[in-house]
């Protein structure tokens, strides 16, 4: 259900390919579209366990390379200006979606390990997700997807950035 909040905008756009794509039931896509209600602070735990996250360690001259990687779905603070958010990252850092063969992959490429002042901040998705490729099979992460990132990341001002696109979402819903 979370990956289907997510891919949908919360619900506020069409939600037939996500519905198809995931498999939803009519109950489902029921609740589906009542969430659109729910109030906007709340989202953050709806989808807590959408993915393993990973804060790793990159070269920073690698992680322009890794950021263009074709199996790699920018999100979070990568995807800041795609959704116009109002929020200035620190330089080198970087924020994606891959799926667990992409993560073997990109570890050995980019020589990426684990550190806390970590650079890099993966979300994992299980090689045995059905939607996998649904999800993964995009440049971008949606509008929803990187908001939830922001709200999650810990830092004050990138959650109060993440509500904020959400917030905006909601209003915005016909």
């Amino acid at each position: 259900m979370s990956w289907a909040v997510l891919l949908t905008n919360l619900a506020t756009g069409d939600i037939h390919e996500a519905v198809q794509a995931i498999g939803l039931s009519r109950s489902e896509q029921a609740r589906l579209r009542s969430l659109r209600s729910r109030n906007v602070s709340d989202w953050g735990w709806l989808a807590r366990r959408r993915a393993k996250v990973h804060r790793l360690t990159s070269r920073p001259a690698y992680l322009d390379d890794l950021l263009q990687e074709p199996t790699v779905v920018r999100s979070g603070i990568s995807a800041l200006a795609d959704y116009a958010i109002d929020l200035t990252s620190r330089p080198g850092i970087a924020e994606i979606y891959v799926s667990t063969g992409t993560l073997r992959h990109i570890t050995e490429t980019y020589r990426l390990r684990l550190d806390d002042t970590h650079n890099l901040i993966v979300h994992e998705l299980d090689d045995q997700f059905t939607a996998q490729s649904f999800v993964l099979d995009r440049t971008i992460m949606t509008a929803a997807t990187v908001a939830v990132d922001l709200i999650e990341s810990g830092e004050p001002r990138a959650r109060r950035a993440g509500i904020d696109a959400l917030g905006h979402l909601t209003r915005n819903t016909p």
